[in-house]
């Protein structure tokens, strides 16, 4: 589990954390098309740098700002997080092996 608590700015590639220069650098993350967050599915499933969802790397919260717009207040971000823990807890949902 991973927290962000960097705030609202959401343009990885500034950020100087080795987690994020490694996770961009190795293709698991990309910018969304906008460049507000990182590209992933509304359902907040991370994709690969092209395209491809990773299928174990979730996120939520701001940098889901260029999928969904509203994604800072806390009401869409419970949402999100209540959704997200009910697709991770259920035995279809199963985080897939890397």
């Amino acid at each position: 589990m991973m927290i962000n608590c960097t705030g609202p700015r959401t343009d990885y590639s500034k950020y100087q954390h080795p987690l994020l220069i490694n996770l961009l650098a190795a293709g698991l993350i990309g910018h969304d098309p906008l460049a507000l967050g990182i590209d992933a599915l509304p359902t907040g499933e991370v994709r690969r740098y092209g395209g491809r969802p990773a299928g174990w790397l979730f996120t939520l919260g701001a940098p889901l700002k260029g999928v969904l717009w509203e994604s800072t207040a806390v009401c869409e971000i419970r949402d999100q997080a209540q959704k997200l823990a009910k697709r991770l807890l259920s035995p279809r949902g199963a985080v897939r092996a890397l």
